[in-house]
């Protein structure tokens, strides 16, 4: 055991599991995502100033590997401050009355779980530890995007609104989006 993993562990004392012994913080670093990949829904459009950003982030979900750069979710999930990832995510965030402060997952978190993405489901799913494996697998939903529109499943306003919505109510059910198509990124 590392002394990063065992300093994660002392922190959250009697629980083992993530989500039980925070749940808030699970729930926001949930949230957090799933406005991640609301933003990009909302800008992955050629017209729109944002495109080359929700692009690369786009890259970042989809695991893409162009030339040499290997673009991996959990890279950018684990961005530290300061680091070049950190300021794209700032970027996204930096309309929200609440913006990115601190990194969606920490370093000593960075121990305790493994990063997946599916494509096709709208809800996340955090796996326990396989026997001999010390981390938890989230596994990140990133469906393909659905019609945006106001006749459609999704209009642009419930996106911006997701994207810029900084409640500090702390209820489950506050936590996720209110359109079942903005993936849940939590179980």
């Amino acid at each position: 055991m590392t002394t990063i993993t065992k300093k994660f562990l002392d922190n959250i004392a009697e629980a083992t599991h993530p989500v039980i012994s925070n749940p808030q913080r699970y729930l926001e670093q949930s949230k957090r995502i799933s406005q991640i990949v609301a933003w990009i829904w909302l800008h992955l459009k050629e017209s729109d100033v944002h495109y080359n950003t929700a692009k690369t982030l786009d890259r970042y979900f989809k695991n893409t590997k162009i030339g040499d750069t290997d673009y991996k979710l959990k890279d950018l999930l684990f961005a530290q401050k300061g680091s070049e990832l950190f300021k794209l995510m700032q970027e996204i965030f930096k309309d929200n009355p609440s913006p990115l402060e601190e990194p969606i997952f920490s370093e000593e978190e960075r121990e305790v779980y493994n990063i997946g993405v599916v494509v096709d489901r709208y809800r996340t799913e955090l796996i326990d530890p396989y026997i001999g494996e010390q981390k938890y697998t989230a596994i990140m939903a990133y469906p393909p995007r659905p019609l945006i529109s106001d006749y459609g499943q999704l209009s642009e306003g419930e996106l911006w609104n997701w994207v810029h919505d900084n409640s500090s109510d702390t209820r489950p059910d506050k936590r996720t989006a209110p359109n079942p198509f903005i993936p849940l990124c939590c179980s």
